[in-house]
């Protein structure tokens, strides 16, 4: 600052705080990253087996050679359509635009056939299915659904082999239901942070798990839109087991 005569009187300081911004900068390399990482292993199975189910193609190879290509393919290519849709359900919860659309049905057909979709993914698996006939409710089937295809296959992906327990039941007027694997479990610190976006519970051991960490958020976010809850059970070198309420009432108050 200086006065009509050009002398420095004064000086003016700013500080200003720019932790939250680099944090929110590193969270955001950290998540391009892994974005990157994740998309770039199917991809490049699907352009390896692609190339191969051609020269295959070209050569008259074996048919069951050519099918295992082509199931291959598919397979990565599922996955990559599951990481997108995980990338845009976070983004919805995030502005505020996961709607439900609540529908009448059968809680317990719902596992069965998720359970057997599971099943058709492992050889090392054991399921069972403890659960009343039916049990019914008003609830978003498709996004229901997406919450225990998530919780079996982390069962299957976290435990080497063994039984996959899924247990259906009323309990004061909500449905409960839990899975329970046998595999490598979570250590109690890291409980309390499972359901945070982003966050793996095995994440120095990534590379032979996968995925975002975005799969049990979504689940939690999804059961709490319901009026539910959701929690973890688990012991290291033990297993785990996930489980989560849903209000038998409809819920279609609490989408509008």
């Amino acid at each position: 600052m200086r006065d009509a005569g050009g002398q420095i009187t004064g000086a003016v300081s700013v500080v200003r705080d720019v932790t939250q911004q680099k944090a929110m900068e590193q969270l955001r390399e950290d998540f391009l990253a892994m974005a990157a990482h994740e998309l770039k292993t199917p991809v490049t199975a699907i352009k390896g087996y692609a190339q191969l189910a051609l020269t295959r193609l070209q050569s008259n190879a074996e048919p069951q050679r050519l099918q295992r290509a082509l199931e291959t393919i598919n397979t990565q290519a599922e996955r990559i359509a599951h990481l997108v849709q995980e990338l845009l359900d976070a983004s919805r919860i995030q502005e505020g635009f996961l709607v439900l659309q609540p529908e009448c049905f059968d809680l317990v057909a719902l596992a069965q056939r998720c359970i057997e979709h599971v099943h058709q993914q492992t050889t090392k698996h054991e399921f069972r299915l403890e659960a009343p006939p039916a049990l019914e409710g008003a609830w978003d089937q498709l996004r229901i659904e997406q919450v225990l295809q998530n919780l079996l296959e982390n069962a299957v992906k976290y435990s080497p082999g063994g039984s996959i327990v899924t247990t259906i039941a009323l309990r004061d007027h909500h449905a409960q239901v839990t899975v329970r694997d046998y595999g490598v479990g979570i250590s109690p610190e890291k409980q309390q942070r499972v359901f945070e976006p982003w966050f793996q519970a095995h994440a120095d051991t990534v590379g032979d798990y996968g995925g975002m960490g975005l799969g049990l958020s979504i689940c939690k976010e999804i059961v709490e839109r319901h009026g539910g809850h959701m929690w973890v059970e688990s012991n290291e070198g033990e297993g785990s087991l996930f489980g989560f309420t849903l209000p038998i009432e409809a819920v279609a108050e609490r989408t509008r």
